[in-house]
């Protein structure tokens, strides 16, 4: 038992009455002329960063009337303008939205209809935005600890994506846990390659903002081009990146030998031993990081110093209480698998305008009255070291290349084409190898590129079998 309560022992202090943006402020203050962000060939002081910043949250709060806790959508490709209006719509006290602009049109729509956003920069707005001038803009900061930071988008299970909502307050919790626990400071660099639809990439835009270090944005050409992505580490002298296990692989697979003062996060799929044995080899240090959108990006990290470390995800972060469950809500024996469940500060409002799945997935937490856990639908025990193992799903929920996909989901698109009877949706391979598999009745004769066209529809490219 002391085993089983011993790890959640994270209370850590961090300025509760602080949010990201207050964060990036000090540093503009601290470090005005030291490069932010780097984006092809363009730089961008701390100075500038906050300057652009201003310029939308003024737009925004002037021209559209937003205000706290209104919610702004990004439709923008990977560029310094969608970081800029990321900051800035967070400045304006309002969270953000994140929409790829390479979805379907249909799944756009739907996300703009159910998340009720007041706003969308997208590529006519940020010229309306551009053509007002970039004169020097004074604005106070009207982001709060109380306010939401951001809504993403999930897969779901009934067919639809569902918004889960972040707060300001997890966010800053998250950031001070990343920043002492893989020790990043303002002297770091770090490669950004991750979508910005998906949440780990605030990790990589906004931890080193709070923190007076650079950012290097790649774009969405390069982060699938292993030769750019080797030839930006060497050039930026890049000392930390976060990857799925599939990018890292295929970094791996190109011939990159490595650095030896680059700090690797590995996360969003399960780190196979092969695999982490061999960027143990090639990297300064090592983790394995694990945690579910509805939780603030990481909720469990490892330090991988040897092969036995490859076996768990290791311990809770800063203020994050995990338990393995059993039916009863029980906590299971050293060694006996249950369900994983996730505690503590980090914890989402909920699902956006969706109290019932909000219930139904966030509990009340029999170990801590009057706060909630959420309930993961991940399957994890405890090591007799006391640190946590994952060991798959318990649901119809798959993690591909790090994109958490509902296989009900896709089903569901499946059968509302009209010449399908039946479909099933599974996945094939393991690890970075793992593809999705659909099995159809159909009506009528139709190839497979005929099924897939239908599908990029409504289904964006990662969620196509396949693939």
């Amino acid at each position: 038992e002391q085993l089983l309560y011993g790890f959640n022992k994270t209370e850590v202090n961090y300025p509760r009455e602080k949010t990201i943006v207050d964060l990036f402020e000090e540093q503009v203050l601290k470090t005005p002329d030291h490069i932010a962000l780097v984006f092809g060939d363009n730089r961008m002081t701390y100075r500038e960063l906050n300057e652009s910043a201003n310029h939308v949250a003024h737009y925004l709060q002037s021209q559209h009337g937003i205000t706290s806790n209104d919610l702004v959508g990004i439709q923008l490709e990977r560029s310094q303008q969608m970081l800029i209006s990321m900051l800035g719509i967070l400045k304006s006290g309002a969270a953000y939205l994140p929409i790829d602009p390479s979805y379907p049109q249909d799944r756009i729509s739907y996300i703009t209809a159910d998340s009720h956003c007041k706003l969308v920069i997208d590529a006519d707005e940020q010229q309306k935005i551009s053509s007002l001038g970039q004169g020097p803009v004074a604005i106070k900061n009207a982001s709060q600890p109380n306010n939401r930071a951001y809504v993403i988008h999930t897969s779901g299970s009934t067919g639809n994506p569902k918004g889960v909502e972040l707060g300001h307050s997890s966010l800053t919790n998250f950031m001070y846990s990343m920043a002492g626990s893989i020790n990043i400071s303002h002297s770091d660099s770090l490669l950004a390659v991750t979508t910005y639809a998906f949440d780990i990439s605030i990790l990589e835009l906004l931890l080193p903002l709070s923190l007076g270090a650079k950012v290097v944005m790649l774009s969405k050409e390069d982060i699938s081009n292993p030769e750019e992505i080797k030839h930006q580490l060497q050039l930026h002298s890049i000392t930390v990146m976060q990857a799925t296990p599939s990018m890292w692989q295929m970094l791996l697979d190109s011939g990159w030998e490595g650095n030896p003062g680059l700090k690797i996060l590995s996360g969003g799929e399960a780190l196979s031993k092969s695999l982490g044995l061999s960027l143990l080899k090639r990297s300064g240090s090592l983790w394995n990081m694990y945690g579910p959108t509805e939780t603030t990006i990481w909720s469990v990290m490892n330090k991988i110093e040897s092969e036995k470390d490859l076996q768990s995800i290791g311990h809770p972060i800063s203020n994050t209480r995990v338990y393995i469950l059993n039916n009863q809500h029980q906590l299971s024996p050293i060694g006996v698998s249950g369900e994983l469940y996730i505690s503590g500060l980090g914890l989402a409002r909920g699902y956006l305008n969706k109290p019932e799945l909000t219930r139904e997935r966030f509990l009340p937490d029999p170990f801590y009255p009057g706060t909630l856990m959420y309930k993961t639908g991940d399957v994890g025990r405890v090591l007799e070291d006391g640190r946590l193992e994952f060991m798959g799903r318990e649901d119809g929920q798959v993690k591909i290349k790090g994109y958490r996909i509902e296989l009900g989901e896709i089903e569901n698109a499946l059968l509302q084409c009209e010449f399908i009877k039946e479909a099933v949706v599974i996945p094939k391979g393991q690890g970075v190898d793992k593809i999705l598999v659909a099995y159809v009745v159909s009506r009528e004769d139709i190839s497979s590129a005929e099924l897939r066209s239908t599908l990029s529809k409504t289904l964006p490219q990662y969620m196509l079998p396949g693939t």
